[in-house]
């Protein structure tokens, strides 16, 4: 895998451009597609699965978790790697929760260019990932 395809689901256009710049000028990193909500996400799968999903936590009407919950009640969407990113570190509780819906992570946004380079690092590490454990599970 050249590139990490990515969906980005935030509510927040002025945050969504800033990763979607930030993201892509580490070259490794191509967005998909940004959705503002969980109904967007439904609509931009239909034309195809990302490698991965990259959402945020705190939403208006439906939060990460929830996104999370509602793409696993799909047969066609509950094995993208889905990943979680918030402004603070997440609780105990909340790291739990994350896993009992098999979230990949959750990550910190970062505030500056070397914070966005890692986090790009850490996606595209995720999507290597489960690429390989893809390959894996199809080479039985």
């Amino acid at each position: 895998m050249d590139t990490c395809r990515i969906i980005l689901v935030d509510d927040d256009s002025d945050e969504t451009e800033l990763f979607t710049h930030a993201l892509e000028a580490a070259h490794k990193v191509l967005i998909q597609a940004v959705c503002r909500n969980y109904q967007d996400l439904l609509l931009v799968l239909e034309e195809g699965c990302p490698d991965l999903i990259l959402c945020d936590l705190k939403m208006p009407k439906i939060n990460g978790i929830e996104v999370r919950e509602g793409l696993q009640t799909w047969d066609k969407y509950k094995d993208i790697p889905f990943v979680l990113i918030s402004g603070v570190s997440p609780p105990p509780s909340l790291t739990k929760q994350a896993a009992e819906h098999d979230i990949k992570a959750i990550l910190i946004k970062p505030y500056s260019n070397s914070g966005y380079s890692q986090l790009s690092e850490q996606l595209v590490e995720i999507c290597l990932n489960e690429s390989m454990e893809d390959a894996a599970v199809s080479a039985t």
